[in-house]
């Protein structure tokens, strides 16, 4: 084992202590916003993601053997099995180096193999490395393998490693599968795995407080301590503000991800990112009469008169392919809240093609708590809208990029 997984495995052991898990608290008293995995993978000198994972499942799966059946579908018996993080193989070209792998004791005969991509995905040697593993698997028949990414996989590598029987998870489909597994439900190691899953991982909650995300429209878009909103500035409700932006950030991700993964692989130049921006609703006869009373750089808390309310948007970016110009699809998210007196939160879901001369836009209202698959559904409405729209105005478009367009049809219809 290497001297990053041997620090890595220290740290994790330490993590598996019940006594250990604790909160930990900042020497300002503030509570640390870190999973448990998280705060000790801080204390490593470098990120090394995949490698970092690959030891915190092979102590986790030591502990708790049944993590192996939800992870690769096979029993072990750690009587009779090893789990370690590294284990070097030969590739075509060069070594390879699996980041989690099952040995038999007895004779440390392969039975299992995990590859982990945190974000080295993108690299274009992802195809031969990917490529020698399902060689490995290939030539030694009963080989469990998966291939775990913190992003949605290339449509054609996750396509190789089904059509050769084996899994193709995100972090984010480990940390439900892992949910849905009612044998592990109360299980303390289970339960740390799947709280570092979704702090690294793109993982969809459906259940998102409504209070913490008014707090944090009204903290971010610089809300006065407007009637009726004082409980949004409370330090209880402000210390949650950073889980409920973590959350809708990572909803948003696994948004654009499975709408890449389904349907834009084929029209798209560049997998999808996110991203997000807070807009107050300006009062126009409120700022006149505040601009009166400031100098021309005064730094000011903006008084009631001037604010009406505010958005935080959220979105899913994709580049369609081509050379001609720019045009890019965005799924988004517009979470609004108004000073005035119902203070009900609004959600909308938006699916836009934007180009340099034209915008086609489609928006729909959703409820805070709607399920995935619903959102996937009103995605695919929106988008296909703004699809047609977008087609029927081809004037704007190099050949190119109606090319791009016509394929995201084809793969819609």
């Amino acid at each position: 084992m290497s001297r990053i997984n041997r620090e890595a495995a220290r740290l994790v052991r330490r993590a598996l202590d019940p006594i250990s898990s604790r909160a930990v608290r900042c020497s300002g008293g503030c509570l640390v916003k870190k999973s448990f995995f998280g705060r000790f993978k801080s204390h490593l000198k470098q990120d090394f993601g995949g490698r970092y994972l690959g030891a915190v499942l092979a102590e986790c799966i030591n502990a708790e053997p049944g993590i192996a059946k939800t992870l690769w579908g096979i029993s072990i018996d750690p009587r009779h099995h090893a789990v370690t993080a590294e284990w070097v193989f030969p590739g075509k070209d060069k070594g390879r180096r699996a980041d989690l792998v099952v040995l038999k004791k007895k004779d440390r005969q392969l039975v299992a193999l995990a590859e982990i991509k945190y974000e080295d995905h993108k690299l274009d040697s992802t195809g031969a490395q990917l490529k020698d593993y399902l060689d490995l698997v290939e030539r030694q028949s009963g080989l469990a393998f998966v291939y775990l990414t913190k992003h949605a996989p290339k449509h054609e590598d996750k396509w190789k490693v089904q059509q050769a029987g084996h899994r193709a998870y995100t972090y984010g489909d480990l940390f439900q599968a892992l949910h849905a597994n009612k044998g592990l439900r109360g299980n303390h190691t289970a339960q740390l795995l799947m709280d570092f899953l979704r702090e690294e991982g793109y993982v969809f909650t459906q259940n998102i407080d409504a209070q913490d995300v008014k707090a944090l429209i009204a903290q971010t878009c610089g809300f006065p301590q407007a009637a009726g909103l004082g409980k949004l500035f409370s330090g209880a409700t402000y210390e949650r503000t950073t889980d409920a932006l973590q959350q809708i950030l990572a909803n948003a991700a696994v948004l654009g991800d499975s709408f890449y993964e389904q349907y834009g692989a084929v029209a798209f130049g560049n997998r999808p990112f996110t991203r997000f921006t807070s807009l107050p609703w300006i009062n126009k006869t409120g700022m006149k009469l505040l601009a009166k009373e400031l100098d021309d750089y005064d730094e000011v808390y903006l008084p009631r008169r001037s604010i009406s309310g505010g958005s935080l948007f959220v979105w899913s970016q994709m580049r369609f392919a081509g050379k001609s110009g720019w045009m890019y699809l965005y799924i988004e998210q517009s979470y609004e809240l108004s000073t005035g007196t119902d203070h009900k939160l609004k959600i909308r879901l938006g699916g836009t093609i934007d180009t340099e001369r034209a915008r086609h836009e489609h928006w729909r209202k959703v409820g805070l708590n709607t399920t995935l698959d619903k959102l996937r559904e009103v995605v695919r409405q929106l988008v296909k809208a703004s699809l047609g729209d977008a087609l029927a105005d081809q004037a704007h478009f190099g050949g190119d990029k109606r090319k791009a367009l016509a394929k995201l049809r084809s793969a819609m219809a």
